[in-house]
């Protein structure tokens, strides 16, 4: 039995797909500029490339959008056109892989690549004894992918995980599955479990032929292994974005899940349809809303089910990058701007961070000095995260999203501040 996507192949639907592509690809570049200022040691990797090629931003967006363009082929060999252009669209709307382009680069790259391998072993199985120049080569260029990007040297930190101060270098057994679970869209996760079900059942069954029931269990390992390997191993990460990978094979299943409910519908019923469409834009009404209210957060959201972004601000760690940094020292400056002051006349305005410097940096001129010392500082910026200190002064507008304060701009002109950390937290790595 051929794979689905063989038969019925739909220029329309392939055509609403590469139309999902553009307007990411247009969103993307029109606000990327809103991600500047975290740091990337993918910087130093690109240095050698030409201008804005070595951009990390522009790197991530370009791999994010190579991610989700393998992602939406795969699924159409296994799920049929609608099925593919189900999980391009729930992997677009996802908050995490979408933010993740632009704030993760290397593990955004790392999971095209991983999508990337994925695809051609696919393809393998189906062209299987022969497989095509073509597919080698994919195949090939993967296992280079993977490997040549692959996180081997982690900086683990410290994160707040369920109300907990943890060492990433040594994570909880549930840290991966448990923040997936809270971040995930809903409908993304009821599809993907149902997409996983449907695979396992038909491999247990014996239905289709045997390329079919291996493509099926190359996806369902793909989801699967890794997770276990990463709860039983638990070796160092660097947060949730060291699991962005397994978020293409997850997508598939959703599609597989998709492909299978609309090949139960009629195509002439065109009333169960669109139910079944109205039900899809339901569910993709929370992520997307999020992501405009986030920008450009959408890294640090949390779904429904979760509480959202309020609800989980005691218990996790939300900006671990220090984006927020970014548009605090813009509070900052406008606010100084706006009431005339310039600094001392023999040096700059010192400013105390508590985060990391770079998103700060990138938002503050020649009139500012960065320092994680209070002493002596006019002024500091601190992350909302479990290793900053509460300061005895007064605030200009917090950076908040959804309820949850992520930064703080203090004037500590005429206080005196001993510390920005809390006593006994490490400082950001």
């Amino acid at each position: 039995m051929p794979a689905p996507h063989s038969n019925n192949a739909s220029p329309f639907v392939d055509r609403c797909a590469l139309a999902v592509l553009a307007l990411v690809a247009a969103v993307a570049l029109w606000t990327h500029g809103d991600y500047a200022g975290p740091a990337h040691a993918w910087s130093r990797a690109l240095s050698w490339l030409p201008p804005p090629f070595h951009d990390p931003v522009l790197s991530g967006l370009a791999a994010g959008l190579a991610g989700l363009a393998l992602t939406w082929r795969t699924a159409c060999r296994l799920a049929g056109p609608m099925g593919g252009l189900i999980a391009l669209v729930l992997l677009a709307s996802t908050p995490l892989a979408y933010g993740a382009m632009f704030i993760h680069p290397a593990d955004t790259a790392f999971a095209a690549s991983y999508a990337l391998l994925l695809l051609g072993l696919i393809r393998a199985i189906e062209q299987w004894p022969r497989p095509s120049p073509a597919t080698l080569a994919i195949v090939l260029l993967g296992c280079a992918s993977v490997t040549a990007l692959w996180p081997w040297p982690v900086q683990s930190a410290e994160a707040l995980f369920g109300g907990r101060i943890v060492d990433l270098a040594d994570p909880p057994a549930t840290y991966g599955p448990t923040l997936l679970a809270l971040k995930l869209p809903e409908i993304f996760l009821a599809l993907a479990l149902a997409g996983l079900a449907i695979a396992v059942a038909r491999i247990l069954r014996d239905t289709g032929t045997i390329e079919r029931r291996a493509m099926l269990a190359l996806v369902a390992f793909a989801v699967v292994l890794p997770l276990a390997m990463s709860m039983i191993a638990r070796p160092p990460i660097a947060g949730i974005e060291t699991y962005l990978f397994i978020l293409p094979p997850l997508a598939i299943a959703a599609g597989i899940a998709a492909g299978w409910a609309m090949s139960r519908i009629a195509s002439d019923d065109r009333r169960l349809r669109a139910v079944a469409a109205a039900a899809l834009m339901l569910g993709l009404l929370p992520p997307v809303t999020a992501m405009g209210r986030m920008h450009p957060y959408q890294h640090a959201a949390f779904n429904e089910l979760a509480g959202g972004l309020r609800a989980m601000r005691p218990s996790y760690t939300l900006d671990a990058p220090g984006l927020s940094l970014r548009e605090a020292a813009q509070i900052l400056t406008a606010d100084l701007n706006a009431r005339g002051e310039t600094p001392p006349a023999d040096r700059p305005w010192r400013v105390g961070i508590c985060g990391p410097q770079s998103p700060a940096q990138s938002a503050l001129d020649a009139r500012f000095e960065l320092t994680a010392d209070p002493k002596g500082a006019e002024f500091a910026l601190m992350l909302g995260e479990f290793y900053c200190a509460g300061l005895d002064a007064p605030q200009l507008a917090p950076v908040e999203r959804d309820g949850a304060i992520l930064a703080r701009v203090y004037d500590l002109r005429g206080r005196k501040i001993e510390h920005l950390f809390m006593r006994g937290a490490p400082a950001p790595r």
